[in-house]
């Protein structure tokens, strides 16, 4: 499918491109004591180590490494029994995270095969410093999703790092759906509260529901900074293309949509509108990748098939499985 006006020159994702500063929606896919492992658009897989998931739990675990306290899936997180710290207390397989490319590091190999070049791995970060630190305050508009740390639990809800300077966030305990489970520590994603973002506090909700319902609209979003990973927006289809749609976003901004990540119900054409999610952003060269997928934009959590991979069976080990989550 083409036009016969000239598409612009929108760049798509692969591993090859990759950069230091990328921003992903992800998946975790399998969580270690140390490290989760987190799926990504177009059939990548990054790491993110357990220093690299929030200061918090960084600190925890190099106090641990050190004869320090230990860590443990309790409230305060500290453990006079020395309780040997994993994120397996925190974590579980189909939560999304928020996450920025933090380098391509080189496999330690002994000795490559065939003396080719030693492979790389994408080693990712969900520090909400490193995920959000293009934002500045005018950018945080209500329904915004963005990543941020518990730091507290307080009388009536938890003080939230956003990784913002000078923002102090907080997020009620009626605004989580299961307030237990906000850990102390733990890196999690949240939306901006309507006209939070010009008073003292910036309230946050983390209500699942809220994720799937509301969107960044056109005027909020005032550059490819307010375009992170994981937000709503309106996009206005501008090409057809054999195997994506180039749209137009908010601000004016090019993306692509591959139609792999296209929701099999809808049928693009030039000039019509759809609602997609954001999935992966390059902010140096200002394009997006989005899907439009139900299980994508209701940001279905599920434990599913993408708990399976790398386990072993009787007769075989499961290296890919498509889970069909248009990550």
């Amino acid at each position: 499918m083409t036009t016969t006006e000239a598409a612009p020159s929108v760049p798509s994702l692969s591993f090859k491109r990759l950069a230091p500063g990328h921003l992903f929606l992800g998946r975790i896919k399998q969580v270690l004591d140390f490290e989760l492992k987190v799926a990504l658009p177009n059939r990548l897989f990054g790491t993110v180590p357990c220093n690299l998931v929030s200061e918090h739990l960084a600190s925890r675990f190099e106090s641990f490494a050190s004869g320090g306290v230990g860590v443990g899936g309790s409230e305060s997180m500290i453990s006079d029994s020395q309780e040997a710290p994993s994120l397996k207390n925190y974590y579980k397989p189909g939560e999304w995270v928020l996450c920025t490319v933090k380098e391509m590091v080189e496999r330690e190999e002994s000795s490559p095969p065939n003396n080719k070049a030693p492979q790389k791995y994408i080693q990712l970060s969900m520090l909400p410093g490193d995920v959000g630190k293009n934002l500045n305050r005018e950018e945080l508009a209500n329904g915004l999703v963005l990543p941020g740390t518990v730091v507290s639990k307080e009388d009536r809800g938890y003080t939230v790092d956003c990784g913002l300077a000078g923002i102090t966030a907080f997020c009620n305990f009626s605004k989580c759906d299961d307030p237990d489970a906000m850990l102390i520590g733990k890196t999690v994603l949240f939306t901006v509260l309507l006209d939070s973002s010009k008073g003292p506090i910036l309230q946050l909700s983390a209500k699942k529901n809220r994720f799937a319902e509301v969107f960044l609209k056109s005027e909020t979003v005032l550059s490819m900074r307010s375009l992170l990973p994981g937000n709503i927006v309106d996009a206005q289809v501008k090409f057809l293309q054999t195997d994506r749609v180039i749209v137009q976003l908010p601000g004016g901004l090019f993306g692509y949509l591959p139609m792999l990540l296209l929701n099999s119900e809808l049928t693009p054409r030039i000039n019509s509108k759809l609602r997609v999610r954001v999935v992966w952003v390059d902010q140096k060269e200002s394009v997006a990748c989005v899907s439009c997928r139900e299980t994508v934009i209701q940001f279905k959590d599920e434990v599913d098939e993408c708990s399976i991979v790398d386990c072993t069976y009787d007769d075989f080990k499961c290296k890919l499985v498509d889970e069909k989550i248009g990550v």
